[in-house]
């Protein structure tokens, strides 16, 4: 048994690494390069769909080497494929850092960017619950009011410093078109709305992002007077009708969206 370890060690050290590594001894060297092949093209496939942006954004020679250095050293927890491009985020965190040299040569938003892709990925492939429904736009205002409310299950939620959502490969280059950012950087939803393939994003304000963690921190669909009332305990200072008339106009906004649907 120690031995079939060793060789399978010897195997994948050879896969990650064929140039600093010997493959086992006693296989066919042209079975062992069109294994390896199958397994690089198949993992450069994956990440080359999931991170369409950055990959584009990057230099040929970037992007290879950064998906070599993948392969050749991230220790993965997942075994599914589906997990390829959570595993490919959690490996930039470390490889982006100041501590590896090579991190230079790569643009400094490489790591938001290949998060804010993910959260694409992860937004376009939740599983909604059909337990509740989208409204019609033109009936938002009317039912706000009268229904409970539940954050839509693709909702995504993260800050970043540099303008992720607004990077293209039009822009290479050129000065950003990007919204007003305050000191602490872009606060950025993603999601999927129910009728709809495709996802969309946007960058919120203080008080919205105030609403979408209530909405967070609760199993339950929430009423709109329960969402003012938490929001007042959250905000004792400003004013009480502000916040309310606020807080229902966040709701229809997400209602329109589809952010929030109705809770049976």
């Amino acid at each position: 048994m120690s031995d079939f370890k060793e060789i399978q060690q010897q195997f994948v050290s050879w896969l990650r690494q064929p140039e600093q590594h010997s493959m086992p001894d006693g296989i066919e060297a042209r079975r062992m390069a069109v294994y390896r092949r199958l397994v690089r093209n198949t993992i450069y496939s994956f990440l080359s769909a999931g991170f369409p942006v950055l990959k584009k954004l990057l230099k040929s020679s970037q992007w290879t080497q950064l998906v070599d250095d993948f392969v050749a050293s991230h220790a993965a927890k997942s075994p599914y494929f589906s997990d390829m491009g959570r595993e490919f985020v959690d490996f930039l965190a470390l490889y982006c850092s100041d501590a590896n040299p090579r991190c230079n040569e790569l643009p400094v938003y490489t790591y938001e960017l290949a998060s804010y892709e993910r959260m694409e990925v992860d937004a376009q492939f939740a599983m909604l619950d059909e337990r509740y429904q989208q409204v019609a736009a033109e009936q938002a205002v009317n039912v706000v009011a009268h229904h409970r409310w539940w954050l839509n299950d693709s909702v995504q939620l993260a800050q970043f410093h540099y303008p992720v959502a607004w990077l293209g490969v039009d822009q290479q280059g050129e000065p950003l078109p990007v919204p007003q950012v305050n000191s602490s950087g872009y606060l950025l939803m993603v999601y999927r709305p129910p009728w709809q393939s495709s996802t969309q994003f946007l960058q919120l304000e203080p008080l919205t992002a105030l609403v979408i963690s209530s909405l967070q921190q609760h199993a339950e669909p929430q009423s709109l007077a329960a969402l003012q009332g938490q929001l007042k305990q959250l905000l004792p200072h400003w004013d009480s009708t502000l916040v309310d008339d606020g807080v229902a106009q966040l709701c229809i906004n997400f209602i329109q969206q589809g952010v929030l649907l109705r809770a049976p």
